[in-house]
């Protein structure tokens, strides 16, 4: 989440007059969805039950509450 947050502060220097730069941390966004959906899946191929037992502590990826 720091590293999108990292890229949303270099996007918010370029000003609002074009959405151009904007594309940059959205798709890092995107990026960042696809990897933490991509690692709970080998984390619960490797880990099996212990990994659905973790989920059950930690239940969201990003922002508690949210996602």
């Amino acid at each position: 989440f720091g590293d999108w947050l990292m890229s949303l502060a270099w996007c918010l220097l370029t000003g609002f007059r074009s959405p151009i730069p904007y594309f940059y941390c959205t798709y890092f966004a995107i990026l960042l969805v696809h990897r933490a959906m991509r690692d709970d899946l080998a984390c619960a191929r490797k880990y099996g039950d212990d990994w659905i037992r973790y989920k059950q502590h930690v239940p969201y990826l990003f922002v508690p509450g949210l996602f």
